[in-house]
């Protein structure tokens, strides 16, 4: 019985100084969250950390708190099982990510954002629709071309009867001014092609 309670113990003093630290830094599992979760780990109740994320308006936050309280899990499981050597050296890991990494985190948020990001871009022409297959054919030719990559096409009946409007999802860097004078020179060396419409797709 000793060994258990040993293993217990150790466990829950473990998982509270993990939850200290979350506590100082007013986080929603703080001490006492992250004790019982070490400790339940220890006898090997399952954890579950949905609860643990919380909405505020378009954020997610909790994110962090989940992780620790993951953490704080595989902590008690490590006790659970008597190895307590391993438990303490992933309790100091799981310490220094939570302390030292957050300033990391800090400074790499102050950076500028990079031009090279991804962004998502919409572009749309305008055929006869008894173009159209022939206008896909081409459309997907000059985008494979350009290097950009292509998530979604499709067509839909245009506002001018007889004619339909061709839509291309594209995915590509935020400076892709190059590409995009590219695509559209291309396309309007097509006669079968009426109208061109590219914007950048904000959702």
């Amino acid at each position: 019985m000793f060994p258990y309670i040993l293993n217990l113990l150790a466990a829950m003093l473990l998982g509270a100084l993990i939850g200290a630290e979350r506590q100082w830094r007013q986080r929603m599992a703080g001490l006492r969250t992250n004790a019982l979760v070490a400790t339940g780990a220890a006898v090997f109740i399952p954890y579950l950390h949905a609860p643990d994320l919380m909405r505020e308006g378009m954020n997610v936050r909790g994110l962090n708190t989940a992780a620790t309280l993951w953490c704080s899990a595989g902590i008690g499981v490590l006790c659970g099982l008597g190895q307590f050597k391993n438990a303490l050296a992933a309790t100091i890991i799981i310490l220094c990510a939570n302390i030292l990494l957050r300033e990391a985190a800090q400074r790499i948020n102050q950076l500028p954002v990079s031009a090279e990001g991804e962004k998502r871009y919409i572009l749309k022409v305008t055929c006869n629709k008894e173009d159209e297959s022939e206008v896909r054919q081409w459309l997907l030719n000059i985008v494979k071309e350009a290097a950009i990559c292509l998530q979604g096409l499709g067509s839909v009946p245009a506002q001018e009867q007889g004619y339909k409007e061709i839509r291309a999802e594209l995915v590509g860097h935020a400076d892709y001014r190059k590409t995009r004078e590219l695509i559209i020179s291309r396309i309007g060396d097509n006669d079968n092609i009426t109208a061109i419409h590219w914007s950048i797709d904000s959702q």
